[in-house]
């Protein structure tokens, strides 16, 4: 059974079911809000005061507004209760139960590990199951997984693993165990309408990582100094989980041969770099182009440096020219004689394409004078 194509079609008739784990500061406002958009909403949770109070009317959480509270439980859209069994008719279930820190100063997972045996016995094949938690990167595959699994249920064919983080996660285990990773940050309050959107196809993504993913601490030196070495794709020499300008889409982009307005640098003359970028998939999408610019023989200095970049829509099947100018003050680089960030003469080559590896990159020499 098609079980995606199922849910998908329940989303757009606003007749899918779902069950929200965990009253709190999350679970409650989504639950409500899951009911303002049209969907039947079951508010679980184990506490028998507050389902009661919730049974009565009774909003515990300033940030969701009465009236809305009221109006959903009334009409029926968002009952709470304790009992689990409702999850048997519910298509999606998400887990917003809390996190807080345990007495060293790390998450306690044990509300999370509680939730995932109070499930496993109820929900039913081709259900959604999401974690909506602040915990470690894993935890939805090595602990809630484990857990359904123990209760007899498996996992379908696509696990997606949403990463809300405000830097660079070490993620290594989940690109051996997930079927996509969606780095969302902290999206802020459309974040879930903006995350569903790419998570259905109703929206292409062209995002790119403003900073280098690394596999673990082991590919960072230790703070002793303020040396760069090893650190950032401009002085890394070991190969990083995702590197920095990295990103999917729901479509493929080709690089042709660029070309240069001149080969040559003088004075205060620009220099235009001319790519041929084609969307070679089946879907219309937006492509973020990238220069760089290494010196050739420095070998103090980074391998390579971000100098343009261009964020361009292309049609599918059609090839567009992306034009980036480059002028002299793009090619400064550290003289060790001066001292300074300032232009230095000698020979160079304009890296370009989707992503700062440079084994994807191609290149075209230049000169400046």
């Amino acid at each position: 059974m098609d079980y995606a194509g199922s849910f998908i079609e329940k989303i757009a008739n606003k007749n899918a079911v779902m069950a929200v784990i965990g009253m709190g500061y999350v679970g409650f406002p989504l639950a409500v809000e899951i009911a303002l958009k049209g969907f039947h909403a079951w508010g679980v949770d184990s506490y028998s005061a507050r389902i009661a109070a919730l049974t009565e009317g009774k909003n515990h959480i300033p940030d969701v507004d009465d009236q809305d509270f009221l109006e959903v439980l009334r009409a029926e859209r968002f009952q709470p209760t304790m009992d689990y069994s409702v999850l048997r008719e519910a298509d999606a279930v998400i887990i917003c139960v809390p996190t807080p820190l345990d007495r060293h100063q790390q998450p306690d997972i044990s509300f999370i590990e509680s939730a995932a045996r109070s499930i496993a016995p109820h929900i039913k094949t081709g259900s959604l199951i999401i974690l909506e938690s602040t915990t470690y990167p894993g935890t939805t595959e090595g602990l809630l997984r484990t857990e359904l699994e123990r209760g007899g249920k498996k996992a379908g064919k696509k696990i997606v693993f949403v990463n809300f983080s405000g830097s660079a996660i070490a993620l290594t285990p989940e690109t051996k165990n997930c079927d996509v990773i969606l780095q969302a940050w902290y999206p802020g309050q459309e974040g879930g309408t903006a995350i569903a959107n790419v998570l259905f196809g109703d929206y292409n993504p062209a995002g790119r990582l403003p900073v280098t993913f690394y596999k673990s601490t082991d590919q960072l030196p230790g703070f002793e100094d303020y040396s760069m070495k090893g650190r950032t794709y401009r002085y890394m020499t070991e190969t990083p989980l995702f590197p920095f300008g990295h990103g999917l889409s729901y479509t493929t982009f080709e690089y042709k041969d660029a070309s240069l307005s001149a080969s040559e640098i003088k004075g205060d003359e620009l220099v235009t770099l001319a790519i041929p970028v084609s969307n070679t998939g089946e879907r219309n999408g937006e492509e973020v182009v990238q220069v760089y610019v290494r010196r050739l023989g420095d070998k103090e200095g980074p391998s390579h440096t971000l100098r343009a970049f261009k964020r361009v829509a292309i049609a599918k099947g059609s090839t567009n020219i992306v034009t980036l100018s480059l002028n002299k003050e793009s090619f400064e680089w550290f003289d060790t004689e001066t001292n300074t960030m300032r232009p230095i003469e000698g020979s160079y080559e304009i890296l370009y394409g989707g992503t700062s590896d440079v084994k994807q990159l191609k290149a075209i020499p230049v000169s400046i004078r």
